[in-house]
């Protein structure tokens, strides 16, 4: 039904799904890498003083969310991240 209606056959699919899927999870580990950034943080926010200070102090190894998200489960530290402020 799949060739018929696609006009690919199965094992090509399979691997169109694997190939994106694939992708989809580099970008999304990347992504969710990169809004834990204090560069990240200081491009949202009127920070540019703060990120300064910050980048020059003892903590600049941290990410931002080290201090100031959750850390008990994933789904409270990116539903905390997507709050509005």
């Amino acid at each position: 039904m799949l060739k018929k209606l696609l006009g690919i056959d199965k094992k090509m699919l399979l691997f169109i799904g694997v190939f994106a899927g694939i992708i989809v999870s580099v970008v999304t580990v990347k992504t969710l890498a990169y809004t834990d950034s204090p560069e990240f943080c200081s491009s949202c926010h009127i920070m540019t003083e703060v990120h300064d200070s910050f980048s020059d102090s003892n903590h600049a190894g941290l990410s931002c969310g080290d201090c100031h998200l959750p850390h008990d489960t994933m789904v409270n530290k990116y539903t905390y991240k997507q709050r509005p402020e």
